[in-house]
């Protein structure tokens, strides 16, 4: 149901009928073949609509229906039927059904097209005004009005969709009948049409279709290190180095594919922060239908320890002309040294909202086994879909460089270890580091364990009581000692928990209790 007069947004054209004449004329409801509309500007229609879908013919019953058309005789709007006249002073509150049917006419004169000669009035005097509605999905829609009649007593107006199609149009022998084509979008699933500002208006007929928008480019972009989101990228860098063969995660590739049904044209690739596109890109470029463009990314940054900047790619997509991929980096002086992340920051990096301390609490607790922030407590997991495997991707490695440490699992109530992965010895100061012997792949890896598992990076156990606390207690944890793999769900950019996912969080025994030695994603679980 429309409301009247809402935002003239749309433009229409009306095209006056001279007589018998022009009513056998190409412009004619019921003897157009018109091709598409022509749109110069949102709405305006410069050719007709397409081959109409409705065509509704106002007439008494009984009247000829002219061929291809509907006829409505003024009966009142029913839901069963999906269309028919309501009261004009119930839009915009509950509709009110309104009988017609004696406003409607067949005029019988000779020559005119039937869907000229005949009618309804929506004004009629001693009668309610009318207003016509008919059920359609929500969408854009192309529809055509007809108005006129021989007496020339009346001053036609038509509104659709609040739009004004035709303004107070008055018949006369030279002109007795106007029509107006105009492109509405219909968003409450009904095409609502009413003559509010006329005088004895007086509807001949309507025809109307669907309108898919132009085809074109659809853009849809992705992170291919697959973490942390899709329009999210991660890295980090290090002004120096201590060995020849260091690695880290300063270079990421975006994937921007077109899954539209045209072709999308890039027109611009802006960057903010202290990153750079790693390869030059011709503008414009053009990608066809299904296709796509890997755009590589380098983290630049010469100081400053957490960066955040955006790559934001301008298109001919209608919908989406201008799509930001959030960029995030970590930048360190040397390897180790104290320079590297912390916990902090390292969710910063990532865009987690995952809380890791509560005020007044603290990561550094010398091994003591007692919950933070979002912490879950638990030394053993299960599957949260037995049918699936567990995921595991590395996400951070920061502990003493050129070593490749190892993910393993173990059967709760057994001491045998299983291989999930190694990362990369030389990326042991990095976000996303790489699998061992690998100088491409990601430290990611898939695994099935039983009903209940533990898990075990180099000498550190999630079950606290397997692990030495003679450096906890050093330190001075005093009793409970032993916690050094922590375990937080992960919560999204907007905070929400993500299903069955967690942070898994390791400090290698007698270190220094940051706990970001090596940080895993793993998914499809929950705590014993």
């Amino acid at each position: 149901m429309n409301r009247p007069f809402k935002r003239p947004a749309l433009l229409l054209l009306t095209v006056p009928l001279l007589g018998a004449l022009a009513a056998c004329g190409s412009n004619a409801p019921g003897n157009r073949s018109p091709a598409g509309p022509s749109a110069s500007a949102l709405g305006e229609v410069t050719s007709g609509c397409p081959t109409p879908g409705t065509r509704i013919n106002f007439q008494p019953s009984g009247a000829a229906v002219p061929s291809g058309f509907m006829a409505d005789d003024g009966s009142a709007f029913s839901a069963a039927r999906g269309y028919g006249w309501i009261r004009e002073d119930s839009l915009g509150g509950a509709p009110t059904g309104l009988d017609l049917r004696s406003a409607s006419r067949d005029r019988n004169r000779s020559g005119i097209d039937q869907t000229l000669d005949t009618l309804i009035h929506l004004q009629l005097s001693g009668s309610p005004a009318g207003a016509w509605e008919y059920v359609v999905p929500s969408g854009r829609y192309c529809v055509t009005v007809s108005v006129g009649d021989k007496p020339y007593d009346s001053a036609h107006t038509v509104n659709i969709e609040g739009t004004r199609v035709i303004d107070r149009f008055v018949p006369s022998a030279a002109q007795e009948y106007r029509s107006g084509s105009v492109l509405v979008d219909v968003t409450d699933g009904r095409l609502t049409i009413d003559a509010r500002g006329g005088s004895n208006t007086k509807l001949n007929s309507l025809t109307f279709s669907p309108v898919t928008a132009a085809s074109g480019g659809n853009i849809e972009v992705e992170n291919l290190d697959g973490v942390p989101f899709a329009d999210r990228m991660s890295f980090n860098r290090i002004s120096t180095t201590n060995y020849p063969g260091y690695g880290v995660h300063n270079l990421a590739t975006l994937r921007v594919r077109n899954s539209g049904t045209g072709e999308l044209q890039l027109r611009g690739l802006g960057i903010s922060g202290p990153w750079a596109l790693a390869d030059a890109v011709s503008l414009p470029r053009t990608i066809a239908p299904g296709q796509l463009l890997d755009v590589r990314v380098r983290f630049t940054a010469t100081s400053g320890d957490v960066h955040s900047g955006s790559l934001t790619i301008s298109s001919n997509d209608a919908d989406e002309p201008s799509r930001t991929v959030q960029l995030a980096g970590f930048w360190q002086s040397v390897s180790e040294g104290g320079q590297e992340p912390e916990m902090p920051e390292l969710l910063s990096v990532f865009g987690y909202k995952t809380v890791l301390v509560n005020s007044g609490q603290t990561l550094s607790n010398k091994g003591k086994v007692e919950a933070v922030g979002d912490e879950v407590l638990s030394a053993y997991w299960r599957r949260a879909n037995t049918a699936a495997p567990v995921q595991v991707r590395q996400l951070a490695a920061f502990h003493t460089q050129n070593q490749a440490n190892t993910l393993r699992w173990h059967a709760k109530g057994s001491d045998s270890l299983n291989f999930i992965l190694t990362h990369k010895e030389g990326d042991a100061q990095s976000v996303l580091p790489r699998r061992y012997g690998s100088d491409s792949l990601p430290a990611g890896a898939s695994f099935t364990p039983g009903e209940l598992f533990g898990l075990k990076v180099e000498g550190t156990w999630s079950d606290p009581t397997k692990n030495d606390t003679t450096y906890d207690r050093r330190a001075g944890c005093t009793s409970n000692c032993g916690h050094h793999i922590r375990f937080f769900p992960v919560r999204d950019r907007a905070g929400n928990a993500v299903p069955n996912t967690y942070l898994m969080l390791m400090d290698s025994l007698g270190v220094n209790y940051d706990y970001n030695d090596n940080v895993y994603l793993i998914s499809n679980v929950r705590p014993e």
